[in-house]
Formats: C-alpha cells, structure tokens, sequence
C-alpha cells in the first residue's frame, strides 16, 4: 500500500509539472492557460467544447488535446473543439511563432471561425491565421513571420470573409521579417467556405497527409507573389485533394512541387 501511494504521488507531480498546464483542469480558458504559458511549455486541452477566440501571442508553445498523447484515438480529436462562434479568428499565430521552437497546434477540430478584412487592409483568416500584412491598428505585424506547425487537426465549418482563407490563411507581406513557413500535416478540411486554404505571397507552405472534400469550390489556393513581389512555395505529399485548387502564378514564382496526390482536381 505504500509503495502504490508512493507511485500515485509520483505520477500526480509529474502529471501537474510545471512544463504541463491543463485545460480547464487549472485554467478554464485556453487563452488563461496560453497567457500563464512560457517558451517551451505545453498547453493540454481535455476533451470538451470552448467558445475562444485565442491568440499565441508570439509564444512558442503546444496547444495540444489528449491526442498528443493518445496518438491512435483519433475521437479526441473530434471530441475537443475550439469554436469561434463566428466572431472572428478561432487561433491567431501572427506573432513569430516558429514551430522548430516548440510553437504547434495538435488534434483539434477548429470550426465556425470569421475571417475579416481585405487586400487593402487589416486581413485575417477564419479557422488559423498565421501572420498577416497589417495589425488591426495599420501597423506592420509585431515580431518575425510565423512558422508554426499545424498537425492531426480538423477544420469545418469556417468562413474567411472577403476572400481569406477560411480554414487557413497565412500571409507574409515584409520581407524585412523573412518568409513565413508554416508545417501543415495530418489534417482533414471540410465543409469551409471558399478557399478553404489561403497560401499567399511570403510563405513556403508545406502540406502532407492532409485531406479536403466538400468545401465550398477551392479547397486550396496559392499565390505565388503579390504587390510587395515576396517570392513563395508550395509543396504537397501524399494528400488527397477533391476540391479545386486555383495556383495563381507569375513568372517570379519561387516553387510549387505535387508529390503523390490522389483525386487532385485543377479550378477553372
């Protein structure tokens, strides 16, 4: 008897360390667990819904869901929601979060998210947005472009406004912060407003293992430069892709690779 409380002692230190916090466990919000987070820190999130509309804040962290540990139940994912309830941006990394650092999103279903703005101002994607070409203020964005990884997530259900990305919109316009390289893998779109991922000027995207069907007309769109002539890529592995996809090019287009995609249908 002993020993076992010994063990249960233990595992409870372990589990409530301090490279842990817990949603809603200690902290009923994501965004009061973020905001207590540091550099290097995992933020785990039980199953359950919460109606956020969070911001990493420049943090390199992981958000993650049960998932993370329990890679082979994939419910969790399905089980734990952040809902943006349609008043903007569910998740907001615009800050220099770089995913080699520890910034990453794991095993989530993110829906209901509201793009807002256009090209000519403040622009922001529905479900993520990673950096952006203005703050909301009309300042340049705070920090360096935003590299983070995105994994084992699904997106449904989100609207990008006027034109963003609905799922995903990333954007890099100053190349002064260099080139935004965002690591999406393991994920499934569906059911979002057109386009459902946004790739624009300043940013290397890097998808695989992803899935998009049933969003509304493009599931994917790439621009390779735009007014501010910051070259970017895109490279995709092993996707299945059933929605179109509109690759706006130029001729100083940097990259774009298909490998081992099935179901790959081009827009008109």
């Amino acid at each position: 008897m002993r020993y076992l409380l010994t063990f249960l002692i233990f595992v409870s230190h372990f589990l409530y360390s301090q490279n842990i916090i817990y949603v809603p466990d200690q902290y009923s919000k994501i965004q009061f667990a973020i905001d207590a987070a540091i550099d290097g820190e995992i933020v785990l999130v039980k199953p359950g819904i919460y109606y956020e509309n969070i911001n990493f804040k420049g943090k390199n962290i992981s958000l993650v869901s049960d998932h993370y540990f329990n890679l082979g139940e994939t419910q969790l994912i399905k089980d734990t929601i952040i809902d943006g309830g349609k008043k903007g941006t569910v998740v907001r990394m615009q800050s220099g979060e770089m995913g080699s650092r520890g910034a990453k999103i794991w095993g989530f279903t993110i829906q209901n998210g509201l793009g807002t703005g256009t090209n000519g101002a403040y622009t922001s994607g529905g479900g993520i947005n990673i950096n952006t070409h203005k703050n909301i203020d009309g300042l340049l964005p705070s920090g360096t472009s935003s590299s983070p990884d995105i994994m084992y997530c699904i997106f449904k259900n989100n609207d990008g406004g006027d034109g963003n990305g609905s799922a995903i919109h990333a954007y890099s316009k100053w190349e002064d912060y260099g080139i935004s390289s965002p690591i999406i893998s393991n994920c499934v779109f569906y059911e979002n407003v057109s386009p459902a991922v946004l790739i624009d000027e300043g940013v290397n995207g890097l998808f695989y293992n992803i899935t998009m069907a049933d969003n509304d007309t493009i599931g994917l769109e790439w621009k390779s430069t735009g007014v501010s002539n910051v070259q970017s890529s895109l490279v995709i592995n092993n996707s299945i892709i059933l929605d179109s996809l509109a690759l706006i090019d130029s001729v100083s287009a940097k990259e774009i690779e298909i490998n081992s995609s099935n179901g790959i249908s081009f827009g008109n």
